[in-house]
């Protein structure tokens, strides 16, 4: 059994060994400091500081190693001032300080400095940083970690880091948190002003004479400078104070016309604008459900209770009384029900006012969802599609899930402002077309490594898309040598025009563990605007070859394994053979 025991440890110790994690040759108190600084060439330079105190039962430490998800480079490591050697293994540190041990009952403080990729992308107008953290041993007050992002990085549009704090000095922000928790940020400079420039053609075909109304932007979401607009008969407001451009049309004639422009959004939040629900929460009793039930039971109840309003408007009404007796509700009347709702029953939920098309739709619509807070974090709930599709428009929520979306510039997610990268296509109605120009795909797909490749090992394979087109699209299907990628890693990307991700293709690999060589990795990925789609062929040459350390190590170990089994084989023989004498 004793040898059963140190085989098993081995395996696991090859197979189970922590990503970002510090190891000791020797047990030890300790604590650490990190910075990173994030460089203009999107690197992290990471510098740790440790004060290493020896308590074991071992007179020296003498080694340790931290375990990176990528290979790092230019790594520096320093003991009590003094440099020390450092060795790199893959995308491991290893740091010898046998030449000056820490011996027991003592303090050692030891620097080490790196740097390591793969953790910032840029957009077109913003950056995302996306850091893991560290899993480190001891107190978690014990290890702090300050991201530093210079100013020339924009402005910070976004933080989802737990127990962080935010500090800006003259150079820039700097967000501090405990080493193990992860941090997602993003920074940005967003433009003020943005041109309008929309084509518009209704043909009013089959029918007899008709009256049509294209919906203007609310004057609530920014600025509206319009310079020129043709082809419309008059304009007008309705009830709730919605603009529209009104025009009659005869039977088969058709019309076009445009819109020029400017558009300066508001920074503030635009809804609601009583954020303490006012009415809506007082009156949240009258829906007559079970707010202590799930979610799940509390979104039902209310999906049977209201009725999707086909007169599409971002009107508003004076609570959830007044919004009943209509009959039918608009997609805010869905908003503003829920949110009061959900917040009744304790569960964290903000609304979102913003552009986004409609399933089978090409144009963009002005319209109102909910961001809801779930054990999985924030998602994207939009009841009102929910129930006028009869299908779930529930998403994980990212700031890039959310289509021409970036987030404001606030410490928590609150009713969010939004800024339109593209204001060209938000003038649209259920009753008209618009012909907007060059909205095309066009897409670009890359396959690269970033790091070695070795047999029957997962290759470290990453595919690099560019939207080089006019129009957001998404990933549909990624498909490499046969076998089809797992949605979860790309199928809640959106690709905004000028964009580029870099997407992990895991569970790809050469099974055969003795080949070496040159092996052609071939596939495609398939992408989509919501209506058409588009596939980019995929190929990489890769250079294989045979993990010998690992090859070595399993080779060793089958051969302890047998070994014990052939011990207990014969044990048994032998007992076997004196019971029958």
């Amino acid at each position: 059994m004793k040898y059963i025991a140190i085989a098993l440890a081995c395996f696991a110790y090859l197979f189970l060994y922590p990503r970002f994690a510090v190891v000791f040759a020797n047990e030890v108190e300790y604590k650490s400091t990190t910075r990173i600084t994030v460089e203009d060439n999107n690197s992290l330079y990471i510098q740790q500081d440790y004060e290493l105190q020896n308590t074991s039962s071992q007179n020296l430490v003498n080694s340790f190693s931290i375990n990176l998800p990528s290979k790092p480079s230019s790594v520096v490591a320093e003991k009590d001032g003094m440099k020390i050697p450092v060795n790199i293994s893959r995308s491991q540190i290893n740091i010898d300080i046998s030449s000056s041990p820490i011996r027991l009952n003592s303090i050692g403080k030891i620097k080490i400095s790196y740097r390591v990729d793969g953790f910032v992308s840029s957009q077109r107008y913003y950056s995302e940083i996306n850091w893991p953290g560290f899993k480190l041993d001891g107190k978690e007050n014990q290890h702090i970690t300050t991201i530093f992002v210079n100013k020339n990085k924009g402005d910070l549009l976004y933080r989802q880091a737990d127990e962080s704090q935010v500090s800006i000095t003259n150079e820039g922000y700097e967000i501090s948190l405990p080493s193990s928790k992860g941090a997602y940020l993003v920074f940005g400079n967003i433009p003020l002003t943005f041109d309008i420039n929309a084509k518009w053609v209704i043909n009013n075909v089959g029918q007899s004479d008709a009256n049509y109304r294209i919906p203007l932007p609310s004057e609530s979401l920014g600025l509206f400078q319009y310079k020129s607009l043709t082809g419309a008969d008059y304009g007008y407001l309705d009830d709730y104070g919605n603009k529209y451009v009104a025009l009659r049309l005869n039977q088969d004639e058709l019309r076009e016309g445009t819109i020029v422009g400017q558009w300066v959004p508001y920074t503030g939040f635009t809804f609601p604008e009583d954020l303490s629900l006012g009415k809506y929460q007082a009156n949240v009793q009258s829906l007559a459900i079970d707010l202590s039930a799930e979610r799940s039971q509390i979104r039902k109840a209310l999906l049977d209770l209201l009725n999707p309003s086909f007169e599409y408007g971002l009107s508003k009404r004076s609570g959830i009384i007044e919004s009943l007796t209509f009959g039918k509700q608009s997609p805010i009347d869905y908003a503003n029900i829920f949110q009061a709702a959900y917040h009744s029953a304790g569960i964290p939920t903000k609304i979102v006012v913003g552009i986004r098309t409609f399933p089978g739709e090409q144009n963009y619509k002005w319209h109102a969802w909910l961001l809801v807070k779930t054990e999985d974090g924030w998602i994207s709930e939009d009841p009102y599609l929910d129930d006028l599709h009869g299908f779930s428009q529930t998403v994980p929520f990212v700031p890039h899930a959310l289509p021409w979306i970036i987030i404001n510039q606030d410490d928590e997610l609150k009713d969010i402002a939004f800024y339109s990268i593209d204001p060209a296509s938000v003038i649209t109605s259920q009753t008209s077309s618009f012909d907007n120009q060059d909205q095309e795909m066009d897409i670009s797909g890359e396959l690269f490594l970033k790091d070695a490749a070795y047999s029957a090992v997962a290759l470290p394979l990453y595919l690099r898309v560019t939207n080089l087109g006019s129009v957001p699209v998404s990933i549909k299907e990624i498909e490499i040598m046969g076998t089809k990628i797992d949605e979860h890693l790309y199928k809640y990307e959106w690709l905004i025009p000028g964009s580029t991700r870099e997407i992990p293709i895991t569970g790809v690999s050469v099974d055969d563990p003795l080949y070496s060589g040159k092996k052609l990795l071939e596939g495609y990925v398939e992408f989509t605007d919501g209506n058409n789609t588009s596939i980019s062929d995929l190929s990489l040459d890769i250079d294989l070859e045979i993990d010998y350390q690992r090859l070595a190590f399993n080779t060793l170990l089958l051969l302890i394994i047998v070994v014990i089994i052939a011990i207990i084989a014969r044990r048994k023989f032998s007992t076997h053979k004196k019971r029958s004498r």
